[in-house]
């Protein structure tokens, strides 16, 4: 009965690592998924502040555009005086005021050709991220079906080894069973450990020779008296 028992918590020793290790992998999923997403997150975020910035001098350019038309209401209306005036000195101020006016409405101008200009260098490079960040999400989109396939399959794979654990626990008595699940949880996932060369390879300590005699026999079970490890005999 030792010997089954012993073969059975090796295996079962062996079914545990992988399951941990897909467990792992299983858990990681959605950091691996962020991860393949860094880069269309990157381009969408460039694309979101140069929209950001086009929109901004867009509304520059209408605010403009409005205060220049208002300017030229102003100097129609300011016109439009000019058949009422009496006297050449309030004739003189009515034109002073008309091209002050006129002054206004052309640095307007050339303050508008300047958002247009940078509207249209920053459309271009609009144009560009636009691009970029279609790419990167057909890239993602890929990336992310296949790291899903993979995960299906580690899925399927971990459903198995969950199914030959269970077969291997109920051939192991309860109270090793529990003894050696403690010891799976406090060695870091090493409760069974060969002996070679009459060395544990779980804390590496010489095995007495007596020990070792029965070690070898791989007929019932022993515990390391450093470690406390299930010790089994490796050729």
């Amino acid at each position: 009965m030792g010997e089954e028992e012993l073969k059975s918590l090796i295996e079962l020793q062996e079914i545990d690592t992988k399951i941990a290790g897909l467990t792992g992998q299983k858990k990681r999923l959605p950091e691996i998924i962020d991860e393949a997403k860094q880069s269309l997150n990157t381009s969408q975020t460039d694309l979101s502040n140069i929209k950001t910035a086009y929109d901004n001098l867009l509304k520059e350019k209408r605010d403009k555009e409005r205060i220049i038309d208002d300017e030229d209401v102003k100097i129609e209306k300011l016109k439009s005086k000019t058949s009422e005036i009496k006297t050449n000195e309030a004739y003189q101020a009515l034109l002073h005021e008309i091209e002050a006016a006129k002054k206004v409405k052309s640095g307007l101008e050339d303050e508008l050709l300047v958002v247009l200009e940078k509207a249209e260098e920053i459309k271009k490079e609009l144009n560009t991220k636009e691009q970029k960040a279609k790419e990167e999400e057909k890239k993602f989109s890929v990336e992310e079906s296949g790291i899903k396939a993979d995960f299906v399959k580690v899925e399927d794979e971990l459903n198995k080894f969950l199914k030959d654990r269970d077969e291997h626990r109920s051939r192991i008595g309860k109270d090793l069973l529990k003894r050696y699940a403690q010891l799976f949880e406090s060695k870091n996932g090493l409760a069974v450990a060969a002996v070679k060369n009459g060395i544990c390879l779980g804390c590496h300590m010489n095995i007495p020779p007596q020990t070792l005699t029965e070690i070898k026999k791989n007929s019932k079970i022993i515990q390391c008296f450093n470690c406390s490890r299930i010790l089994y005999w490796k050729d």
